[in-house]
């Protein structure tokens, strides 16, 4: 047990001494880069938000909204509405979704996202008036009413997910870079000093070889 214990601190510490700032670098380098690819990818969204509610019973029927909105009428208007605006250039930048506050809830919500803080509240509010004036057209048991119109937008969860993201990529780019150092330190490679045999297999030195050319030039000298 004592050879074991040992062998472990000897390559532990002969690894660690080696390539633990090669690790640390590797992983901010995938760290880094993955945080990049969340900025260059998806960068920062704002939010926009309305709530409603179901004004009977029936909350089954909220599930149906998400696909009311979805629709090609309902898209088609919405898109007419971006058009006339000041944002016309923005069509189709942006997502809009209906959720639900609780399984057995009334109360449901419609947000938008958008890179645009003012454009998100914009369409959020054009989204909250066509549906309320079209829905009961096509769902003839829809009976809403406005609680909150959207007023204003806040950022998602940019930060977050991009420290995650950088966290995640440190972590499996350190990882990739323990495990080739240690295959390159006990697989691949060469024998770097005379305690490598020792610190690997507990095994003493047994001696040193020379070739003949170097035992020739010691002996000319």
């Amino acid at each position: 047990m004592n050879n074991i214990v040992g062998w472990n601190a000897k390559i532990g510490y002969r690894f660690l001494k080696k390539y633990t700032l090669i690790i640390v670098l590797v992983g901010l380098v995938f760290g880094v880069a993955s945080a990049l690819y969340v900025v260059k990818t998806k960068p920062v969204q704002y939010e926009s938000t309305s709530q409603l509610v179901q004004n009977d019973n029936n909350y089954d029927l909220i599930s149906s909204y998400q696909q009311f909105i979805k629709s090609n009428k309902f898209t088609n208007l919405l898109e007419e509405k971006i058009a006339d605006s000041k944002w016309k250039s923005e069509k189709n930048t942006y997502s809009l979704t209906v959720s639900q506050n609780g399984s057995n809830s009334p109360f449901f919500s419609i947000a938008v996202k958008s890179t645009d803080g003012a454009f998100s509240n914009f369409v959020a509010t054009q989204s909250v008036q066509l549906f309320v004036g079209n829905v009961s057209k096509y769902l003839s048991s829809a009976n809403v009413s406005v609680l909150s119109v959207p007023s204003s937008y806040h950022e998602d969860d940019f930060k977050t997910r991009t420290v995650k993201t950088g966290f995640l990529g440190f972590i499996v780019g350190a990882f990739l870079a323990a495990v080739v150092s240690f295959l390159s330190m006990t697989v691949f490679g060469k024998i770097p000093d005379e305690k490598y045999i020792n610190d690997m297999y507990n095994l003493k030195l047994l001696g040193v070889y020379t070739d003949g050319t170097t035992s020739q030039k010691e002996s000319e000298k």
